[in-house]
């Protein structure tokens, strides 16, 4: 038994790369703790080379529907719904504070499991609960 995930991420980047080394350094951490369905998500064309690609494993299911990350420069908006298990939303706000010093303030990570809201927001590299 899981729940459902409705996330909503709108963040200004300030270093990719860093980003990028982040994320995947989280993954290699975690990599026999958590299920990060990287074989499923391969399979779809998703890798962790990038940070489309790493948004895609962290904020979605992997073997949902595959959304598309808007960006535009620097800007990256990206939204989705899924169901996975209730572990799951500590993995993305964990991974939010990861990239956290990466990001320009006011990057925000909104999600709702179930009825709940979580709204986080960056500031000075910080992430603060809204």
């Amino acid at each position: 038994m899981g729940a459902c995930y409705s996330v909503n991420l709108d963040i200004t980047l300030r270093n990719e790369t860093a980003a990028i080394k982040a994320m995947q350094e989280y993954i290699k951490k975690e990599n026999f703790h958590i299920n990060f369905g990287l074989e499923d998500n391969r399979k779809r064309g998703i890798g962790i080379g990038t940070f489309a690609d790493l948004l895609q494993i962290f904020f979605s299911s992997c073997n949902g529907p595959v959304y598309d990350v808007l960006r535009e420069d620097d800007h990256i908006v990206y939204d989705s719904d899924f169901d996975a298990s209730y572990s799951w939303e500590s993995v993305m706000t964990e991974i939010f504070d990861c990239i956290a010093p990466f990001l320009e303030d006011e990057s925000s990570l909104s999600i709702y499991p179930d009825n709940e809201k979580i709204q986080l927001v960056v500031k000075n590299g910080i992430v603060l609960e809204v």
